[in-house]
């Protein structure tokens, strides 16, 4: 019908002309914080309150400094090392010396979530999905896909996490030195 079709030629509206711009503006402010998809779940988790049937899991997001910050506790000269990583990639390295380079970065983030270097996670949200018998599911908040780039799957995912400090902070490395992975890069 001619209805459809022109419904079908409408431009997608923004967010912003849908919610408001001081509404946006927030949300990206948020985001820059916590990172996209748990700013969005917080939206989510404000919108659906309450609606029947319709449940947003407990979740808890980590900011870039905080995780920058712990990182840097471990490896404080991170940024660094990292600027470095990148300019030997630049240079041309053969795949297997990439590989090798891109591994130990891998495995050094990932010590630095070890047991020796825990990432304390909020004790009232461990106790709330403790009483819940709950489990944990540790993911990236980045951006793994944009408009130039389409990247799914590029940061790992950890589900089944153990509600224990030690547990939740090895996933956590992982999750973030997978942003590091050749997949990702």
């Amino acid at each position: 019908s001619d209805s459809s079709q022109e419904k079908a030629s409408q431009p997608i509206q923004q967010p912003e002309s849908v919610l408001g711009k001081r509404f946006t503006d927030t949300l990206k402010v948020r985001a820059r914080k916590v990172g996209n998809k748990t700013a969005n779940l917080e939206i989510l988790q404000k919108i659906l309150a309450h609606e029947k049937g319709v449940h947003v899991p407990d979740f808890l997001g980590i900011s870039h400094n905080e995780v920058l910050s712990h990182i840097e506790k471990s490896i404080p000269d991170f940024s660094t090392r990292w600027i470095n990583v990148v300019n030997k990639l630049q240079q041309g390295s053969s795949k297997e010396e990439t590989i090798k380079i891109i591994n130990n970065f891998q495995k050094e983030i990932e010590k630095a979530f070890s047991s020796d270097h825990l990432f304390l996670v909020n004790k009232e949200f461990l106790q709330n999905l403790k009483a819940k018998n709950g489990l944990l599911i540790v993911r990236s908040t980045g951006r793994e896909d944009s408009l130039q780039l389409a990247n799914p799957g590029g940061n790992t995912s950890i589900a089944h996490v153990a509600l224990d400090h030690k547990a939740i902070s090895k996933a956590i490395g992982e999750v973030i030195s997978s942003y590091f992975s050749l997949k990702s890069l």
